[in-house]
């Protein structure tokens, strides 16, 4: 039985309610997404230093969904593969579940081949996946489990389930998968409401959530409102589920300076619509403060987009900038 706060929001097409389902309708079929900001929530600059006292000890890399390919590859850009580069550890959000059965296609579920394509951007063991999104019960208990054991047995390192909410990258450093979101039932993976029980004492806590509303280039008041009060128990929150980008902000909680990245979009996507093209990459530096607590040092993001240039395969590559806002636009800090 969950307990009263542990509910997930169940629907077959999307996981909203009837009003949210016509608006997400409507976007979906004409390509559009929502540009109110009425939080005012702007773009920190792409490398922005936070505390230049930290010497760097830790970087991560963090992407957005990865949704179906339907079959096919990925090609990685020169310069995407550079940015990653001497990282650490790579997290990514895998919005589809796995299968060998030949309705991958079908389904739109991920063939065994995407775990190929993660490896050759990062060592399994370096990798984390969150499962914990909309789309995690779509084949029920089964297809999770199929997914879940393809996954470890190349190595990879799980988040967002309910027997693996977190990874510890280090004693006092831990990243929580969690999601607000699941299109049908599925007891088995994290719930937004609960990720806080995972938090550790005395230690530095990511919460890298599902969350939010798909379409929409900024978080919505209710949405900024919840990531604050999140941000007074978490260190940072990195988010995804949107698809399309969302800003990387810094947000002052409780006089300390908080990393709220609202959606870092979509990492790779077969779907034409412009919604599904863009993303970001965001590294993180990290480093132990005079006292030996984690602090993080500088913050870089660079977007990304999907295209379909061939008949088998799909290419990701860095672009100079989101194409959804002029260049001098009131939506980047200056």
């Amino acid at each position: 039985m969950r307990e009263k706060n542990d509910t997930l929001i169940d629907s077959k097409i999307t996981p909203y309610g009837f009003k949210e389902n016509i608006l997400w309708v409507i976007r979906r079929l004409l390509s559009r997404m929502d540009r109110d900001n009425d939080a005012n929530i702007k773009y920190i600059p792409k490398r922005f230093l936070v505390d230049a006292n930290i010497k760097k000890e830790l970087t991560l890399i963090f992407t957005g969904d990865w949704l179906d390919l339907r079959g096919k590859d990925i090609k990685l850009g020169k310069q995407l593969k550079k940015f990653i580069r001497n990282s650490d550890y790579f997290i990514i959000n895998l919005e589809k579940l796995i299968t060998e059965e030949n309705i991958w296609r079908k389904e739109h579920l991920h063939k065994p081949s995407i775990m190929e394509t993660i490896t050759e951007l990062f060592a399994p063991e370096k990798t984390v996946i969150s499962l914990a999104n909309n789309h995690a019960g779509d084949g029920g208990k089964e297809k999770l489990e199929e997914t879940l054991n393809m996954i470890e047995a190349r190595g990879f390192n799980i988040i967002g389930l309910r027997n693996k909410p977190y990874i510890d990258l280090y004693d006092d450093f831990r990243i929580v998968g969690a999601t607000k979101w699941s299109n049908l039932t599925c007891e088995y993976i994290v719930p937004f409401d609960s990720a806080s029980i995972a938090l550790k004492n005395n230690s530095f806590n990511i919460l890298f959530p599902h969350w939010g509303y798909e379409f929409e280039l900024f978080p919505r008041n209710e949405d900024v409102e919840l990531a604050r009060s999140y941000a007074e128990q978490f260190d940072a929150i990195i988010g995804h589920h949107s698809h399309c980008p969302q800003p990387v902000n810094i947000d002052t909680i409780q006089d300390k300076e908080k990393l709220v990245a609202y959606s870092l979009g979509t990492f790779c996507s077969v779907r034409k619509a412009v919604p599904y093209k863009y993303g970001i990459l965001l590294k993180v530096n990290f480093g132990r403060d005079s006292l030996n607590q984690w602090k993080i040092r500088k913050i870089k993001w660079t977007a990304t987009k999907c295209s379909n240039f061939a008949r088998k395969s799909c290419k990701v590559e860095i672009i100079k900038k989101l194409p959804f806002f002029k260049r001098k636009s009131s939506v980047y800090l200056s």
